[in-house]
């Protein structure tokens, strides 16, 4: 939201340009969609059943694949869910 604002200002930082993430500082997330996904990732993270069976490692796609969509532009739950299809 900061980088969002800050953009609109047309704010540079040493002379340069902010840097192309967020599309250009033009998007937000919700706190609710950040709490969400964080939430989510942790999750996957911190249970260790995830790589016992199928069904805890499809539990953990889902879970991933929301983060994910929920949050963009955090690139954590797409390695982790790179993780989950590479044990399949």
């Amino acid at each position: 939201r900061l980088a969002c604002a800050a953009a609109s200002a047309g704010a540079e930082v040493d002379g340069a340009p902010l840097p192309p993430v967020f599309d250009g500082c033009s998007r937000t997330i919700t706190p609710s969609d950040e709490l969400r996904a964080r939430d989510l990732y942790v999750g996957v993270v911190n249970d260790t059943r995830v790589t016992d069976t199928a069904t805890s490692r499809a539990a953990a796609v889902d879970a991933l694949t929301e983060a994910a969509e929920l949050n963009p532009f955090v690139g954590e739950p797409r390695t982790v869910l790179a993780q989950c299809w590479l044990a399949d």
